[in-house]
């Protein structure tokens, strides 16, 4: 027998599993939620949490990730890529801190890049300022080893063709 129950595409329908509370999680959060920090430009993870309906993103949005573009006394704007067809277009959505989390994997990576970007300019800077080495005598000159390669063009001998066959096996008794 069928089932007569109605399907609903309401805005948090089938959110029954993804926004319920892990078990032993139920009740007030904890203040830690609301003393983390964001600042412009960090990397969140939307993690929507069912105890807090004020600011809930859309439910499409629960484990993307996206960066920060705006910050408020409550909530946090986070731009993120949403695929519609065959492109991806930028969604700015705004969400309470209770419903993002830092993204620790892409701040690492953003903080090496920026580490990397000023240890290279550092050691351009030093590159400048260093003297220039002074002229060996030509007794003391490194020898450049001759290599072959790579060998100059040339033309490769024409030679005949051979068909190579198999020869038949037989079969002595």
């Amino acid at each position: 027998r069928r089932s007569t129950m109605p399907h609903s595409y309401g805005y948090r329908s089938q959110t029954r599993y993804a926004f319920a509370r892990p078990f032993r999680k139920h009740g007030p959060l904890g203040l830690s939620t609301y003393m983390r920090e964001f600042r412009v430009g960090d990397y969140v993870n939307v993690k929507v949490n069912g105890a807090i309906q004020k600011g809930m993103p859309h439910k499409f949005y629960h484990g993307k990730t996206g960066q920060i573009y705006m910050v408020t006394k409550n909530a946090v704007g986070v731009v993120m890529k949403k695929r519609v067809r065959h492109r991806y277009m930028r969604k700015f959505i705004t969400a309470r801190i209770e419903h993002v989390t830092h993204n620790w994997g892409m701040m690492q990576n953003k903080k090496k890049h920026l580490a990397k970007a000023a240890y290279l300019k550092a050691c351009e800077e030093a590159e400048t300022k260093k003297a220039p080495k002074p002229e060996l005598p030509e007794i003391l000159q490194p020898i450049e080893p001759k290599r072959p390669y790579p060998r100059p063009e040339h033309l490769v001998k024409e030679t005949e063709i051979i068909d190579v066959h198999p020869v038949p096996y037989e079969v002595k008794f």
